[in-house]
């Protein structure tokens, strides 16, 4: 079974690495909910670490005579996300209200030092020691004696039976109940139903999938504290049922743990593409990194010398056609060649043209320039000459 436990963390920490890796990137960061879920996934791959003690133990290579208790209060951030979308979809306002950093900063100190003194019993009341056997060392764990303080670890964990595990349970049922009858139910003053949109359906399939995981992995350990509460820690070891459910809830534990990125990689078309957007990214992040600076540097070069040419040509351009409207600007009227290269000249400074737009008119000028040369206009002297000629006829 050890062997197990291993293949499952390890594909769990896989899932939970580039889970957090698609929430990290900067378009997500702005999300109340998203970073709920980078911290419950920074708590959960923590809690596995503090699981690989345990998964040892049971493949042999530690004494599996000690049992380990881990953080359940990290499920308490799956109630968060809950509250928090139940106000988004309840009351918009009210949700910007009370989920403010502050207030969230508030919830994550309380929820740590909750579960730090509910489990810091546990290390006060073991005591550990080493022993090597046969080249491989020996871990033994043992209880302390001391009745007050037996009775007080009963106590606590009843404790943590109520607090990390009922009352997040109770919580999070009422809030998915609430979010689907006001999604779905629930009617407009108009009294029809609104159609559901596919963000809609997208917040209703992960809360009912949050809370099946939550309730699934929750539900095997309530009758080991249960036990353990009225029999003590060692009810572990002697009950062959409860080492079962014992196991069971870590299982449980570990898929509730990673179970959801896989199950939002194979339903949710969206997280998809946010994963397979973010490989890109990194991708191309670790490319130019590592290497690629020679090519880099060729592919530079390569453009630079592009925009060479294109300047080069440009220029050339440009000096013909200067070189054809100095050929036949003393061939033509002064008047209407001023008044065109005026226009040339305003076409350069203007910055509200693109200089696509600016080629044509250039063009356009320079063809009407060229048809004044074989249909020249008049100037004002020609004009008086021809007056006065036709004034000494009549």
């Amino acid at each position: 079974m050890g062997h197990c436990f291993l293949v499952v963390i390890n594909i769990a920490i896989i899932g939970n690495v580039i889970n957090i890796v698609a929430y990290n990137r900067k378009k997500h960061r702005s999300f109340r909910v998203v970073e709920f879920l980078a911290f419950r996934l920074y708590a959960n791959t923590l809690a596995m670490i503090f699981l690989i003690p345990h998964t040892l133990r049971t493949m042999g290579v530690w004494n599996a005579s000690s049992p380990i208790d881990y953080y359940y209060w990290f499920y308490w951030l799956t109630v968060m996300m809950t509250l928090e979308c139940f106000f988004s979809v309840h009351n918009i306002n009210m949700s910007r209200t009370i989920w403010t950093p502050i207030n969230v900063s508030v919830s994550y100190s309380v929820i740590c030092i909750s579960g730090t003194l509910l489990t810091v019993i546990f290390i006060i009341n073991r005591r550990v020691q080493f022993y090597k056997e046969c080249g491989l060392t020996q871990v033994y764990v043992y209880t302390s004696k001391f009745k007050a303080l037996i009775k007080i670890e009963e106590i606590i964990t009843l404790l943590n039976l109520i607090i990390t595990i009922l009352i997040p349970l109770a919580f999070i049922t009422s809030l998915t109940i609430a979010i689907v009858y006001i999604l779905v139910f629930k009617k407009r003053r108009s009294g029809l139903v609104v159609r559901l949109s596919s963000e809609k359906k997208c917040v209703i399939r992960i809360t009912l999938i949050t809370t099946i995981l939550f309730f699934l992995s929750e539900f095997p350990a309530i009758p080991v504290y249960y036990n353990a509460f009225f029999e003590g820690p060692k009810v572990v070891n002697t009950n062959d049922n409860i080492c079962i459910w014992y196991s069971a809830s870590h299982f449980s534990g570990l898929f509730n743990a990673s179970l959801s990125f896989y199950i939002y990689f194979i339903l949710s078309k969206r997280f998809r593409s946010t994963v397979y957007e973010t490989f890109r990214e990194y991708r191309n992040r670790i490319t130019k990194f590592f290497g690629c600076k020679k090519r880099q540097a060729r592919k530079h070069k390569t453009n630079t010398l592009r925009n060479l040419n294109r300047t080069v040509n440009r220029n050339l351009r440009e000096e013909e056609s200067f070189e054809m409207v100095e050929r036949v600007r003393n061939d033509i009227n002064p008047e209407i060649y001023i008044e065109n290269n005026n226009e040339i000249l305003n076409l350069n400074h203007n910055p509200s043209m693109s200089s696509n737009r600016i080629e044509k008119e250039k063009k356009y000028i320079t063809k009407v320039i060229l048809e004044s040369e074989i249909h020249p206009v008049p100037s004002m002297s020609q004009l008086s000459t021809i007056e006065e000629e036709e004034t000494e006829n009549l």
